[in-house]
C-alpha cells in the first residue's frame, strides 16, 4: 500500500528540466512528445488467439454478481454478511438482512474486509528461520512439536487464540486440550478493557434492549460505535427514535466526542474521574445509602439524575464504557439492578463461552515466558507481541530460546517476526468455518475464492495439533452440526443454512452467549475526590483502524475520522479552552508528561472535549510497509491503561501538518427543524425564473433524500461507495492538499453550545446533487457531463479533457478530479476487487457520486425482460443497502406511492443552497431538537 502515491507520472522527470527553459521551449517538447504518441497508436497490435468457452460454466452471467451468505469475526462476535462475487472475485461486502445481528447494516471495517483479501502485502510462504519450507515439511514440525508435548502433558506448550466466535474451532481447541491436558491456553485481546465478570470469572458483554427503553443513560459508553454490537443497535436506535408518542432519551457522558454522544438528547463532557464518581453515586442513591456521594461535589446534574432514574424505574438502562475501572463498570451495574428486574432493560451475555474455562491474557503470557514456563509457543492469528515493552531483554532471550514457535499470521508482524515458524493465514473469505454473534445466532463460514496465497486456516492449524489425520475445514465444519442437528433431512438443512447464513436453532442441540448475572460486590462503592487539577491523558478508541487488519488497510486509513475529520494519523485532542490556555493551534505540537514517560504529537483542538481532558486515538505508530515511516504516534502503556494522571502539559516548537477533510466548525444552518414548531421548512423549494431550460420527466425520475436525524456518522456509506465504484485511495500527501477521491464526504459541525457549554457534533453526508438545473452540465466544452431522461447528472470519461470548469462551477464542490493516475501502482492481485461494471479512472478525469447507475441498468434490464416497470425499493444504491440506521431512501419521485416520493413531501424537507436554484435531486430532513423532550421523563 503505498501512502504517497509518488509516481513518474509524465514519463520524464521534470526535475531534470533545464534551468531558464522557456514556456516556448516546454510547449515544443511536449507537442513533439504528443506526437511520438499518436504514431505509436498507429501500430497494429500483434495478432493473438482468443477462444470461446467450449463448454460454458453453468449458471455464470459475465459480469453478473453472485451472493453468498458468510460471516466475519468482529470482536469475537460473527457477524453475518453477504458477499457479492463477479466471475469467481469477491468484490463487494454487504450486511445479510436475515442476521439478527445485522439486519442488513454494516460497520466501515467489516466491508474493508474484502480490500484485505486482496492485500498484495500478505504472507506468501512458510519459512522456517528465514528459509523457505513446504506445506508438508511445516505439518510434519508441527506433528512432531505436539508429539514431543504429549510426552509430557503438553507441559510446556503455549497456544494463542484470537477471541473466540467459532464453535468448532472452540471444540477442535477442547480436543487439543485432552490431547495436552497441561498445555496453556492464551486469549490475545488487541485492547485489555475492563469487563464485568460473573461468579465464574466469565466476562460479560451488556445488551441492551431499546425497543423496550425510554431513557438510556451512557457512562462513556459509544454502543453505536461498537464493532459486535453498533450495527444492530443503531437500526434499533432508529426506530425508536422515530416513535412520535414515546421517543427515546439519550444522556451521554463522555470526556471525548463521539458518535453515540451525536446523538445524544443531552451530552455533557466530563473527565473519566468526574463520570465514575456519577455512576457511583447514583448506584450509591439508588441503593437507600446514607451520603451516597460521600461528600463530593457533582455537581447540578447529580441531584436531577436520581430523581429521574428513581421516577423512570424499568424504562431506564445505564451502559458502561470500556474505559472505566472495575468500580465504574460495577456502579452503572448496580444502577441497572435497583432500576426493576433483571434481563428487562439490559442483558448480561457472556463474551467468552464456547470453552469450558476462560483463557489467560496477554499478560499472563508475558509472566509465563518470563518465569521459563514455555518451551513450545504457537500462535495461531494473533499478535500478543505487538505491545511488548522495549527493554524487556528477558522476554526477547526466552522467545529466542524456544525449542519450537510458529505463528499464523495474515501479514508480517511484531510476533510473527520473533518467532522460529513464519505460515501465512487463509482470510476469513477463504476458508470454512463457523461463527456464534452476540445474541446466539449460528451461521457457517464459507468461501468466496481459494486461498489466494495457500493459506493455512487456524482450523486446519489445530486439527493437525489435536492428532486429525488429513484434517479437512469443509468436513469438519459440515460434520460438527450433523451431530448436533436433531432433524431427519440434514443435506437440506446444510443447503438452506448456507443459502442464509443462519442456522435453524430449534432443529441444532447447541447454545451460546448465555446471560448471566455479574458478579458486584467485589468494588469499592465510596466516591473519591481528586486532588489538584486532573489532567489526563484517555486511550481514544478508534473502530474502524485500531484492529490489527484495519490498521493496515488503505480504505480505512484515508476515511476521515467522523469526528476529528483526520485521515492517515492521529493527534492529540483537547479542548478549544485548553489550547486556548496553552496557545497552540491545529498541527502545533504538545509534550504530555506523566510519572513513568512522555508523550509528544500534534495536538488538535476539538469541540466537546472536557476540559482537562486529553485523548489519543490509539492502534497507531505502526509501519505500514517495510522502508516507509509509522502512520501517528501512540504510546503502548497507555493502551494498556487507557487513562494516566498527568503531571504536566507543554508546547512544543514544532508544528505538522495534519490530514484533515474538514476543519472545525460549528452548526450549519438548516441542519437542525425551525424552531417554532408548525414553521414552514425548505420542503418546497421556490420556483424562481430560470436562463436553463426545463425537463420534462415522462418516465422514471430518480431522487434521494438522506434523514438527518437518523444518520450517526458512522462512514460506512463512504466505504460501500468506494468498493462497488472502484474508486481510488490517492496517499497521505495528496488527501492533505485536498486531492480526495471519495464520491461521498460526511461533513462534521458541532452545535451551538447549551447553557452548560456543552456541543455535540452532527453529521451531513454530501455527494452530487444531481441538480435538474446543473451547472456543471452547461460550462463543460465537450459535453462529458450531461444530463439523462430521467434527471441523473452522468459523466462520460472518455470525452472528459480535464478542464475542470465543472469543478468550478458546482457549488457543492461534490466532484472528484484525478490528478495522477492512482490505480498505476496498484499489484495485479488488488485489482481484482475491481467491480466490472463501473469503469475504472484515470488521469484527468472528473468523476463523481453517479447514483449507482449501473444498479439502476440493471434493474432496468430485469423489469424489461419482465414486462414491467420498476418497482419501487428494488433499487438499492450502495450507500443505502449498507445504511446501518436506514438513513437513505434512493427511488422514483415521479411515484407518488414511493417512499422516496413520500419523505419529499415533508414540510421539513431541505436542500441544500436552495438559493442557488440548481433543483438538487438529494434532498435532506434535518436533525430534529429534542431538549423539549426532557420533560417526558420525570
Amino acid at each position: 500500500m503505498n501512502t504517497n502515491r509518488k509516481q513518474d507520472e509524465f514519463g520524464f522527470d521534470l526535475a531534470a528540466l533545464p534551468e531558464g527553459v522557456s514556456r516556448r521551449s516546454f510547449v515544443k517538447w511536449m507537442g513533439a512528445s504528443l506526437a511520438v504518441a499518436s504514431f505509436s497508436g498507429c501500430v497494429r497490435a500483434p495478432r493473438e488467439e482468443i477462444l470461446p468457452h467450449v463448454k460454458a460454466p453453468e449458471y455464470r452471467v459475465p459480469g453478473k454478481a453472485k451472493r453468498y451468505a458468510t460471516v466475519l469475526n468482529r470482536g469475537g462476535s460473527a457477524m453475518g454478511v453477504v458477499v457479492s462475487q463477479i466471475e469467481g472475485r469477491p468484490q463487494l461486502i454487504e450486511g445479510n438482512t436475515l442476521h439478527p445481528a445485522s439486519l442488513g447494516g454494516l460497520d466501515a471495517a467489516a466491508q474493508a474486509e474484502i480490500l484485505n483479501l486482496y492485500d498484495a502485502a500478505r504472507l506468501r510462504r512458510i519459512r522456517e528461520g528465514g528459509a523457505e519450507r513446504s506445506r508438508e515439511e511445516w505439518r510434519a514440525s508441527l506433528r512432531q512439536a505436539a508429539a514431543a508435548a504429549s510426552e509430557t502433558g503438553g507441559q510446556g506448550f503455549g497456544l494463542v487464540l484470537p477471541r473466540l466466535a467459532s464453535p468448532s474451532l472452540a471444540s477442535l481447541v477442547e480436543d487439543v486440550r485432552q490431547r495436552l491436558p497441561e498445555i496453556r491456553l492464551y486469549q490475545n485481546e488487541e485492547y485489555e478493557d475492563e469487563w464485568l465478570v460473573d461468579e465464574e470469572g466469565r466476562a460479560l458483554l451488556a445488551v441492551p434492549d431499546l425497543g423496550q427503553a425510554r431513557w438510556v443513560l451512557s457512562f462513556d459508553s459509544d454502543f453505536l460505535s461498537d464493532p459486535e454490537l453498533g450495527p444492530r443497535l443503531t437500526r434499533d436506535f432508529a426506530k425508536r427514535r422515530e416513535a412520535a408518542d414515546d421517543p427515546l432519551a439519550l444522556y451521554v457522558y463522555e470526556p471525548a466526542p463521539s458518535l453515540t454522544g451525536g446523538k445524544a438528547t443531552r451530552r455533557r463532557a466530563l473527565a473519566l474521574n468526574a463520570i465514575e464518581s456519577l455512576a457511583l453515586a447514583l448506584a450509591n442513591g439508588l441503593e437507600g445509602r446514607s451520603d451516597p456521594a460521600g461528600g463530593v461535589e457533582l455537581g447540578p446534574d447529580y441531584e436531577s439524575l436520581l430523581k429521574r432514574l428513581r421516577d423512570t424505574g424499568q424504562g431506564a438502562v445505564a451502559l458502561a464504557g470500556g474505559r472505566l475501572s472495575r468500580e465504574g463498570q460495577e456502579a452503572v451495574a448496580r444502577i441497572n439492578r435497583a432500576l426493576g428486574p433483571e434481563g428487562r432493560g439490559v442483558v448480561y451475555r457472556r463474551r467468552d463461552d464456547l470453552l469450558e474455562t476462560p483463557l489467560g491474557g496477554r499478560r499472563a503470557l508475558q509472566d509465563d515466558l518470563r518465569a521459563g514456563r514455555l518451551e513450545r509457543l504457537l500462535c495461531l492469528g494473533a499478535n500478543p507481541l505487538r505491545r511488548l515493552e522495549k527493554d524487556d531483554s528477558v522476554i526477547e532471550e526466552r522467545i529466542r530460546t524456544l525449542v519450537w514457535s510458529a505463528s499464523l499470521a495474515l501479514r508480517s508482524n511484531e510476533t510473527e517476526a520473533r518467532l522460529r515458524w513464519s505460515v501465512p493465514q487463509a482470510h476469513e473469505l477463504e476458508a470454512w468455518g463457523d461463527g456464534v454473534s452476540y445474541e446466539g445466532t449460528v451461521s457457517i463460514q464459507q468461501p468466496l475464492i481459494a486461498p489466494l496465497f495457500g493459506g493455512e486456516s487456524a482450523l486446519d492449524v489445530l486439527a493437525t495439533l489435536a492428532g486429525k489425520s488429513d484434517p479437512d475445514a469443509y468436513e469438519w465444519v459440515k460434520g460438527f452440526w450433523r451431530d448436533r442437528y436433531s432433524g431427519s433431512d440434514y443435506e437440506g438443512f446444510w443447503r438452506e443454512s448456507l443459502v442464509n447464513g443462519v442456522l435453524d436453532v430449534a432443529q441444532i442441540d447447541f447454545s451460546a452467549r448465555r446471560s448471566s448475572r455479574p458478579q458486584l460486590g467485589a468494588a469499592d462503592t465510596k466516591v473519591r475526590r481528586e486532588e489538584g487539577r486532573p489532567w489526563e491523558l484517555l486511550s481514544q478508541p478508534e473502530p474502524a483502524r485500531e484492529r490489527e487488519s484495519s490498521f493496515r488497510n488503505a480504505w480505512l486509513q484515508e476515511l476521515p475520522h467522523p469526528i476529528s475529520k483526520q485521515a492517515w494519523g492521529n493527534s492529540l485532542w483537547l479542548s478549544p479552552s485548553l489550547a486556548k490556555e496553552l496557545g497552540v493551534v491545529a498541527g502545533d505540537w504538545i509534550r504530555v508528561s506523566w510519572d513513568e514517560g512522555t508523550l509528544e504529537g500534534p495536538a488538535l483542538p476539538l469541540q466537546g472535549m472536557a476540559t482537562d481532558s486529553i485523548a489519543l486515538p490509539r492502534g497507531y505508530g505502526r509501519t505500514l510497509d517495510e522502508g516507509e515511516g509509522p502512520v501517528g504516534f501512540g504510546d503502548a502503556s497507555l493502551e494498556r491503561r487507557k487513562r494516566i494522571r498527568l503531571k504536566g502539559i507543554e508546547k512544543v516548537s514544532k508544528r505538522e501538518r495534519l490530514a484533515l477533510a474538514q476543519l472545525p466548525a460549528t452548526q450549519e444552518p438548516g441542519l437542525f427543524e425551525p424552531k417554532e414548531q408548525g414553521a414552514k421548512g425548505h420542503g418546497q423549494e421556490a420556483k424562481r425564473r430560470s436562463l436553463y431550460p426545463d425537463y420534462q420527466y415522462r418516465g422514471y425520475a430518480w431522487g434521494m433524500v438522506i434523514d438527518l436525524d437518523a444518520c450517526t456518522g458512522c462512514s460506512a456509506c463512504m466505504i460501500a461507495c468506494q468498493a462497488e465504484n472502484n474508486i481510488p485511495t490517492v496517499g497521505k500527501e495528496q488527501f492533505s492538499m485536498g486531492r480526495e477521491m471519495n464520491w461521498i464526504r460526511l461533513e462534521r459541525y458541532f452545535s451551538e453550545a447549551d447553557a452548560e457549554g456543552d456541543s455535540k457534533p452532527v453529521f451531513q453526508p454530501v455527494a452530487c446533487m444531481h441538480c435538474e438545473k446543473a451547472p456543471c452540465e452547461v460550462v463543460c466544452p465537450v459535453a462529458a457531463t450531461t444530463h439523462s431522461s430521467e434527471g441523473v447528472n452522468e459523466m462520460t470519461y472518455n470525452r472528459c479533457v480535464g478542464t475542470r470548469y465543472c469543478s468550478n462551477n458546482c457549488p457543492y464542490r461534490a466532484r472528484r478530479f484525478n490528478f495522477f493516475d492512482y490505480r498505476k501502482e496498484d499489484p495485479e492481485v488488488a485489482r481484482l476487487q475491481f467491480n466490472p461494471n463501473v469503469t475504472v479512472r484515470s488521469r484527468g478525469v472528473m468523476e463523481k457520486c453517479t447514483y449507482c447507475i449501473q444498479r439502476i441498468e440493471a434493474s432496468r434490464i430485469r423489469a424489461i425482460r419482465e414486462n414491467r416497470r420498476i418497482k419501487d425499493g428494488e433499487i438499492v444504491t450502495a450507500c443505502q443497502s449498507i445504511c446501518p440506521a436506514e438513513a437513505i431512501v434512493f427511488g422514483d419521485i415521479n411515484d407518488p406511492a414511493s417512499e422516496v416520493s413520500k419523505k419529499r413531501m415533508r414540510e421539513d424537507r431541505y436542500v441544500l443552497l436552495e438559493e442557488e436554484d440548481t433543483r438538487p435531486r438529494t434532498s435532506y430532513l434535518p436533525v430534529r431538537r429534542r431538549e423539549r423532550e426532557e420533560g417526558s421523563l420525570g
